[in-house]
């Protein structure tokens, strides 16, 4: 218990990201996308167990969520037959990658509407991957809206 509260309930109360439901499958525009996640399996917390199985079959897409790309839990999404993997968490020292690709841009910095803020974290970015050496290809797209 954390200040009298479930460690869930207090992480998500600070507003920390509330996990993913373990298997879910909804459609987007006529797409069914069938989602299914894990937590960090790096510190053994992703009971990967209660979402194994195979992948529903009518879904469009099926997209597996992780924490952290731990090998056993990439092969076990790929072995029930998940299309894509997307994980999250990488330590660029810990994996000894000099090279990263970003695409698009758009996905880390959506949210900010302020340009001023925009231009501060994309130097703040460019500049945490200078200070490790690390080469990036990052690509962006061309918005319908005004140049900003």
């Amino acid at each position: 218990m954390v200040g009298g509260r479930a460690p869930r309930a207090a992480k998500t109360d600070r507003g920390g990201p509330d996990p993913p439901q373990p298997r879910r499958t909804i459609t987007v525009e006529g797409v069914r996308v069938q989602f299914a996640g894990v937590d960090d399996p790096h510190l053994r917390r992703d009971r990967y167990n209660q979402i194994s199985g195979p992948v529903d079959v009518r879904a469009d897409v099926r997209l597996g969520v992780t924490h952290s790309p731990e090998p056993r839990v990439l092969d076990a999404f790929t072995a029930d037959g998940y299309d894509l993997v997307l994980a999250g968490h990488t330590h660029l020292e810990r994996a000894l990658a000099r090279r990263v690709v970003l695409d698009t841009i758009e996905s880390l910095f959506s949210g900010l509407k302020d340009d001023a803020v925009l231009r501060a974290e994309l130097r703040r970015l460019f500049r945490w991957l200078k200070d490790r050496g690390v080469t990036a290809l990052i690509t962006g797209e061309r918005g319908d809206g005004p140049a900003r």
